[in-house]
């Protein structure tokens, strides 16, 4: 594995969204193409739907790491500082919450030499263009940095500076979307219009290279703490039925209702539907009503589909900068928190009931000397992390040929096999546990359970009729 890293992580990143996790309605070619040259994690699930207590587990807490069948436990911030600074870059607003503060407080609780606190300019409609949003501050910040450093240590300026990770971590997906809407052409997807169909070929090319080819050249104001002094159409044909044809009895169930008058043109609930995408900029929060119209749910997703393509076009230039400096930096892409689109009842981030797709997210690990593999076992966030460390032997495919939903227990040889599993602390679950074939749920309202991972939504609840399983799983509290 490389020497150096650059790690994103994001909240509010759902798997739904992301083509490398089976999304039919959003396309993210640049996150995609990582996860074809790296180490995608199928099943990755954060230990608390808080994400300063998820990045602190991340961070410090021990894990036990299995590499070429060795077993290590370490402190994942002591490890990475042995090749180098550790640094972290976050966004701050007048709008945002606390979360940013929070976690620079905790960057220099754990270690790390430097945190980087980004002046983010948040507008209250869509940008125009992909520069002027407010993640795309954040990331043009980091590609900054990354050539400062790049540029000190050519000139022979950057003594005991030379760092071997560079984190970004960033909430706005949870609560500012401010994409350009174009990023999501539903229109062109769903009703091409004629002048895209005589757009010239070479115009369409030249329209193409604008979006992939972006430069982001925008003034932050950077405020930084030093903690380290030291350093198909077909075409069908029916033939008319026969006079003598009478249709089967159950076929009159299939009748028009006799109040239906055909004469309207125009009805009533599609008048009343929803738009393609929302204008606004904040972000849903909202149980979903009996009486709302079913396509809000779509609208919703469309919308968010705008900012995950925004995301997917940073990342590319993100990409592209490491080409350019030194293509043996990793690079990691990681959720730390997912978002709600009606599984539970609600659209928003960690809005109503806690379910899977609020702590399972992405997890994408590409270096250029690292194999492609996914990883098909159950693992918690900061096992993920423990692999993102410079200098670290990538997995052998034997080993990763080995893994199962069951492994041994570590302290007896002959111990039978436990399937492994991740907890998550939540205010909002007295207890909520993720293995291999089950997703756990005790809230005040119920107790629940899912099978896992076919039920990947939390759509069919089966605690009434695994009332074995749930006496097993409420044994452990």
């Amino acid at each position: 594995m490389p020497d150096r890293w650059i790690v994103i992580s994001l909240d509010a990143f759902a798997n739904l969204a992301i083509g490398a996790y089976g999304s039919s309605w959003n396309t993210t070619p640049s996150i995609d193409g990582i996860a074809s040259r790296g180490i995608t994690w199928d099943r990755s699930v954060v230990t608390s739907d808080d994400t300063v207590q998820t990045l602190r587990d991340c961070w410090t807490a021990p894990q036990e790491m299995a590499s070429h069948g060795d077993v290590g436990v370490g402190d994942w911030i002591a490890k990475c500082r042995k090749h180098g600074r550790v640094e972290l870059i976050l966004g701050d607003d007048p709008g945002g919450h606390d979360q940013s503060k929070k976690l620079a407080q905790l960057a220099g609780e754990v270690g790390f030499d430097r945190c980087t606190m980004i002046e983010v300019n948040v507008g209250e409609e869509p940008s125009d263009e992909i520069e002027s949003t407010a993640i795309a501050q954040l990331f043009a910040a980091l590609v900054d940095r990354l050539q400062e450093v790049t540029e000190a240590e050519a000139s022979g300026t950057a003594a005991g500076s030379v760092w071997s990770v560079l984190w970004l971590h960033s909430d706005l997906l949870a609560r500012h979307w401010d994409a350009p809407r174009w990023l999501f052409p539903v229109d062109e997807v769903d009703e091409p219009s004629e002048a895209s169909d005589e757009l010239d070929e070479d115009e369409y090319e030249d329209a193409e290279d604008d979006i992939e080819e972006i430069e982001v050249e925008v003034e932050v104001e950077v405020q930084y703490a030093d903690f380290s002094d030291d350093s198909l159409e077909r075409d069908v044909a029916f033939e008319p039925a026969s006079e003598d044809f009478r249709p089967p009895s159950y076929a009159f169930d299939l009748l028009p209702d006799p109040s239906f008058d055909p004469t309207l043109e125009d009805d009533e609930e599609q008048q009343g539907g929803p738009p393609e995408l929302v204008d606004s900029v904040t972000p849903p929060d909202y149980r979903i009503g009996p009486d709302d119209h079913p396509d809000w749910v779509m609208t919703w997703m469309q919308t968010y589909g705008c900012q995950v393509r925004l995301v997917d076009q940073l990342i590319a230039m993100v990409a592209e900068t490491i080409k350019q400096i030194d293509p043996s930096i990793g690079l990691a892409v990681v959720g730390t928190s997912g978002f709600s689109f009606g599984q539970n009842g609600w659209i928003g981030h960690r809005a109503g009931p806690l379910c899977s797709p609020q702590i399972q997210v992405p997890a994408i690990v590409q270096a250029r000397s690292g194999p492609m593999l996914r990883w098909p076992r159950l693992s918690s966030l900061a096992e993920v992390v423990q692999r993102i460390v410079p200098g670290q032997g990538a997995p052998s495919p034997e080993f990763w040929a080995g893994l199962s939903d069951f492994e041994p227990q570590r302290d007896e040889a002959t111990a039978p096999r436990r399937a492994p599993e991740v907890r998550t602390r939540s205010d909002r679950a007295a207890a909520a546990i993720t293995t291999g074939q089950w997703f756990f749920v005790r809230d005040d309202d119920a107790t629940r359970l899912f099978l896992k991972p076919d039920d990947r939504d939390d759509v069919n609840d089966v605690a009434d009729r695994c009332r074995d399983v749930v006496d097993e799983f409420l044994e452990k509290f």
